[in-house]
């Protein structure tokens, strides 16, 4: 009789102890679980529950306007909610972004802007400029780039780097190059190519690609900077050559024509296209936009329709983008205190 009742005794000490345990377990994952659920990620789960803004610094029917508008297409059809382009133009796109500089950390409000906007502006004039990007911003994610390639007019009679840089160096601030806007792209790696090179070469800024090919092809100025498209298609009448690719590997489009990095000079600045959103936005949100909108942009269709704009597709993550953009802003600061850069 005792050991019966000492039998039953333990097994309800038992029952009891792998009930406490069982308790604790499911308290303990219902716990985790709630803690897992952050605002920010609940956020994402719901996100967008109504249209989103995205934001453009230049106006209609320029190239980041028709980036954008790709964007902006794939991902309301994606997410069946509107994503509505919004141009704000003025002092080269960052008008557009100080909107998204104040705008609530809640992935409502986007920037879809490059290079110009987020680094050699922003460098170059920052008293002008109400934020510090690196501080105002998380990056979501790389859309698109575009290498830039140096043309000279057919009729100065040099056909490559070495023999432009001789020219240069025997008349010394007597030859000069055009470019869109100080800052750009075209204007760094003229800055980069002159500081490899040794050079005095006047600076003559333009606004935009079309008046300076426009120069080039007039005699205007001796050289100049844009991206391939442009580039080639004015040469096509033979009074401009491109003598040079501002990348480390050659073109399809141009086999012949060497790389600056071939030639030993460090001018390798793109102009690219990007999403970026408010500094504080959770992260949760981020990696939704970015996950999606390298998804929606992945398709052939898309990579048509960005080939015609005269860019190259580059999907780059949050995460990668970031440490692009770190690396990019290092090194332009780094190039305007060597070379004394100054917003003329």
């Amino acid at each position: 009789m005792g050991e019966e009742h000492a039998m039953t005794t333990t097994r309800l000490n038992t029952a009891e102890s792998i009930g406490e345990r069982r308790k604790f377990l499911l308290g303990a994952g219902l716990a985790f679980a709630l803690a897992a659920l952050t605002p920010g990620s609940l956020a994402a789960q719901d996100f967008p529950n109504k249209p989103v803004r995205l934001l453009v610094g230049f106006a209609a029917g320029g190239p980041s306007d028709l980036l954008a508008r790709i964007v902006a297409q794939k991902l309301s059809d994606h997410w069946k909610q509107p994503v509505v382009v919004e141009n704000r133009v003025g002092a080269a796109g960052t008008v557009a972004a100080a909107v998204v500089a104040r705008a609530a950390p809640d992935g409502y409000t986007l920037a879809f802007a490059g290079s110009t906007t987020f680094i050699g502006y922003e460098l170059l004039n920052p008293s002008k400029v109400p934020y510090k990007t690196l501080e105002a911003f998380e990056p979501v994610c790389l859309v698109a780039d575009q290498t830039m390639v140096m043309s000279t007019r057919t009729d100065l009679g040099v056909k490559t780097v070495q023999e432009f840089v001789a020219m240069a160096k025997s008349k010394p601030g007597a030859m000069n190059f055009g470019m869109s806007g100080f800052g750009s792209p075209p204007h760094l790696n003229m800055e980069l190519f002159k500081q490899g090179a040794g050079i005095d070469l006047l600076t003559v800024p333009f606004a935009g690609s079309a008046p300076s090919a426009q120069a080039l092809l007039s005699g205007t100025i001796d050289a100049m900077m844009d991206g391939p498209q442009g580039s080639i298609n004015i040469a096509k009448d033979g009074k401009t050559r491109i003598i040079a690719v501002a990348d480390d590997k050659r073109l399809a489009e141009l086999p012949d024509v060497p790389t600056f990095k071939e030639l030993g000079y460090d001018a390798q600045v793109k102009s690219w296209y990007a999403l970026l959103a408010p500094k504080g936005t959770p992260r949760a949100v981020i990696d939704k936009i970015d996950a999606d909108a390298r998804q929606v942009l992945g398709d052939e269709a898309v990579l048509e329709m960005i080939t015609r704009s005269g860019f190259k597709r580059n999907l780059l993550d949050s995460k990668d983008f970031g440490t692009m953009l770190r690396e990019q802003t290092a090194k332009v600061a780094a190039l305007i205190k060597s070379a004394n850069i100054k917003a003329e």
